[in-house]
């Protein structure tokens, strides 16, 4: 990348670039929701450099990078190596927004008796939070796991919950549950402003595509074909 050569044969790099592979690979197994293209080996400034391209739902954490680290430069044996990550990240929505692999999963891991129970709990923390001025729901994910109820709503608006509110909704969701809950709300404050007050940018598209419904339909296939 930046004109210099590596002083190895290329078949060296190439079996270490598959050992690489082989490594990162099973490591991503453990996780949830990432898969691993390809890795290439090379040198940047007399460093050995592996580049990883990774497909997953969230930006790998800078932590688990390095712990991949340093499990090549152990594996490898070569003290030196750097690691780095191509991320491409994928996004999955569902009928309530933005699905969480990490706090939903794909497939609800509670007992069909409590749903109910459940479901009451995640009425009474959106209502409590869309209750609160100016904050929209765009997404909510859950899970009982361990006999907690683990909940992440991702909200957009010009305000955010304090560390108080979201306690005692959490209360007020365990008085209905059961169940220990710990609420995590995703705050973004991306929102839209008009003369009439705010709304989430989600909404306003979609309304926005609606009234541009045949005219977005073709200038979308059109980008779609010079693209392919």
């Amino acid at each position: 990348m930046d004109g210099s050569f590596v002083s190895e044969s290329p078949n060296s790099w190439v079996r270490q670039a598959k050992v690489a592979d082989s490594i990162i690979r099973n490591e991503l197994t453990k996780l949830i929701g990432y898969h691993l293209d390809h890795v290439k080996a090379f040198n940047i400034n007399d460093t050995p450099t592996f580049l990883a391209l990774i497909h997953g739902v969230s930006v790998p954490h800078p932590k688990s990078i390095a712990e991949m680290e340093s499990l090549l430069q152990k594996k490898l044996d070569i003290k030196e190596l750097r690691l780095v990550i191509s991320f491409i990240e994928t996004n999955h929505y569902d009928s309530s927004g933005v699905i969480r692999l990490p706090f939903l999963g794909l497939e609800p891991s509670y007992p069909d008796e409590v749903k109910p129970l459940i479901e009451k709990g995640i009425t009474i923390i959106l209502e409590g939070l869309t209750a609160m001025q100016q904050l929209f729901i765009q997404g909510v994910n859950y899970n009982l796991v361990d006999e907690t109820l683990y909940v992440l709503i991702d909200t957009v608006g010009p305000t955010q919950p304090s560390p108080q509110e979201i306690e005692r909704i959490e209360k007020q969701a365990v008085n209905i549950t059961g169940f220990p809950v710990k609420l995590h709300v995703h705050s973004q404050p991306a929102v839209v402003i008009t003369a009439t007050g705010y709304q989430s940018y989600r909404d306003v598209s979609r309304a926005g595509f609606l009234r541009q419904l045949p005219a977005a339909q073709s200038t979308v296939q059109r980008i779609i074909e010079v693209s392919d």
